[in-house]
């Protein structure tokens, strides 16, 4: 009897014990058994991660910035696996450390696989996940991941320096704690970059998509009141102007519009070709450049189409337009250069006084005066811009010193 009973208890059978009372009976637990268990704990270990679901229906932007995750997300899965090993040897801290560690991994493996991911936030956990790596690392590869961040804080700036010496000051003591504590400081801190300069370039992204609504409204409202804000083209007698007339004057009107904001969006978007044919980007200021290209455009049209009111009217110091190719030219070289369209406009803020001295030293001589105030020569200042694809001058705008020289 006492035989069949040692027997159940080697096998973790059931024994009677006193009273009659029926106990489990837990075989012996060896030190092999505890590794086996751990290793296959289905916590601890977040799994191999398929993004091909994930890469669906996605942007060049998303797919790279997906590709950069995934590949973050497999280094610190294999950092996390190397550094707990079988399980046997983790403390009940360091199992809580790991544990951790999955959970960050296992939500940010969530938001890669789907379709809709968040990728600021899963950027922030596997950050987490990489932090909470820091004390678990076994000390060789603790001191290898210090020298990694050494370089990346020097690169920091001098703001850094003081992470720097935390973490030479750190390696000379026994407890590797204090190395452990600022290694995390050191990661917290290049996190607040990043971090920094993803949310500024988000608000920069959002700010821009914003603009961008804005100046499409204001081309449409600029549009439908062109027939409105611009004189009788028909009655005006420019040469060549306006190209084709219809019935109804109100589609004349718009038709020439139209072709003065085709003529400006066309030189906004060949400002924007010769800006980034040799220009490089970074994923972080892809988007914003996009954005800002897309606005090179509808910014052309506007100007394009603002000075085409002003020119109609006769507005402008200094300006005469003497066929209907000027409002085509001018419209080109706003779109083109927006310094030349801000010169424009600011061309009237010393025109009076310089256009009253002028006229009364024309009055003194008898004859009306041959030149343009200096203050309106901006059709014959190069360059309009800092880059090297500035504009000539225009040759068919004529200046005059005042609006009555020559018609006297």
């Amino acid at each position: 009897m006492l035989l069949r009973k040692q027997d159940q208890v080697e096998a973790g059978g059931d024994a009677v014990l006193g009273g009659g009372d029926v106990h489990r009976l837990r075989p012996p637990v060896s030190r092999r058994t505890v590794g086996r268990a751990a290793a296959e704990e289905p916590e601890l270990d977040p799994g191999p991660l398929d993004s091909r679901q994930g890469a669906l229906r996605r942007r060049q932007y998303s797919i790279s910035t997906l590709s950069l995750l995934t590949r973050r997300y497999v280094k610190v899965r294999g950092d996390l696996l190397v550094s707990i090993g079988d399980g046997t040897e983790l403390t009940s801290v360091e199992r809580r450390y790991a544990q951790r560690c999955s959970e960050y991994l296992h939500q940010a493996k969530s938001h890669l696989q789907s379709r809709r991911a968040n990728f600021f936030v899963c950027s922030n956990l596997l950050f987490l996940a990489d932090v909470t790596l820091v004390w678990l690392y076994p000390y060789g590869n603790l001191g290898l991941r210090c020298d990694a961040v050494t370089a990346r804080l020097r690169s920091a700036g001098p703001e850094a320096q003081w992470l720097t010496d935390a973490l030479e000051a750190a390696r000379k003591k026994d407890d590797d704690r204090f190395l452990r504590s600022a290694l995390e400081d050191a990661l917290n801190h290049l996190q607040e970059f990043e971090q920094d300069d993803a949310i500024a370039d988000d608000l920069q992204v959002t700010r821009l998509r914003m603009l961008l609504l804005y100046m499409t409204g204001a081309l449409v409202m600029l549009f439908l009141v062109a027939p409105y804000a611009v004189i009788d083209l028909r009655a005006s007698q420019l040469r060549g102007w306006p190209v084709a007339t219809f019935e109804n004057p109100l589609v004349t009107q718009w038709v020439s519009a139209a072709a003065v904001c085709a003529v400006g969006a066309v030189g906004g978007i060949l400002s924007g070709l010769l800006a980034t044919r040799d220009a490089t980007t970074t994923l972080l200021d892809y988007r914003a450049s996009i954005l800002r290209l897309a606005l090179k455009p509808l910014v052309g049209a506007v100007a394009a189409l603002t000075l085409y009111f002003f020119l109609t009217w006769q507005v402008l110091t200094g300006v005469e337009v003497t066929s209907g190719g000027t409002f085509l030219l001018v419209g080109f070289l706003a779109g083109f250069s927006e310094r030349y369209f801000l010169r424009i406009l600011k061309a009237e803020e010393t025109a009076p006084e310089t256009r009253d001295g002028r006229r009364a030293s024309a009055g003194a001589a008898g004859s009306p005066a041959t030149s343009a105030p200096p203050s309106s020569n901006v059709l014959n200042e190069r360059p309009f811009d800092d880059t090297p694809h500035s504009c000539p001058a225009i040759p068919t705008a004529r200046q005059h010193p005042s609006s009555t020289a020559g018609t006297g």
